[in-house]
């Protein structure tokens, strides 16, 4: 059940997603001043690692991260050793490929985890689970194992269990 210490950081992919699908910046931007009024307010964040995923493609999305979103710093001594635990787990999982190993291990997911690992937060990701899984490590499965028992939503629970509510409509096309 949601609770107002509920706290969120967020996967690259829920931006991605939101810019390219449901919630383009041309036609939802009550979702982007939601994301950054609720990042503000302490309530969600991402990290440094996701900001810099964003930042390789010249476009909207990486612009407005650089100047509405919150990415906190993963060189911390509590997310660097929840990274290694992260780790840690992949390695011990005999169904994945070296491949999918190192991707996880390059990649900003690991720190995502470990950030909402070590501070305790809830993760948001568009990845659904995968278990079987042999070449790509998906974020909802590391957050089930035991050693880590994350809550794991995405963007739509989230928004709800926040009350995020977008409620005005203004009609603009097709009048002539």
């Amino acid at each position: 059940m949601p609770t107002d210490e509920w706290k969120y950081v967020l996967d690259a992919n829920v931006f991605i997603e939101a810019k390219n699908r449901f919630y383009s910046f041309d036609i939802a931007p009550p979702f982007w001043d939601a994301l950054r009024h609720l990042a503000l307010s302490g309530r969600i964040c991402s990290v440094d690692r996701v900001k810099d995923d964003l930042g390789k493609k010249k476009d909207p999305l990486r612009d407005w991260a650089n100047n509405h979103f919150v990415f906190c710093p993963t060189n911390t001594v509590e997310v660097v050793s929840s990274y290694r635990a992260a780790q840690q787990w992949v390695a011990d999982q005999p169904q994945y490929t070296e491949y999918a190993r190192s991707e996880f291990a390059r990649g900003s997911d690991a720190y995502v985890i470990a950030y909402a690992h070590a501070y305790s937060y809830v993760v948001v990701t568009q990845e659904t689970p995968s278990p079987n899984a042999k070449k790509r490590v998906k974020i909802p499965d590391v957050c089930s194992a035991p050693a880590f028992g994350l809550r794991c939503v995405d963007v739509f629970q989230m928004l709800r269990e926040l009350n995020v509510r977008f409620s005005s409509f203004t009609a603009q096309a097709g009048t002539q």
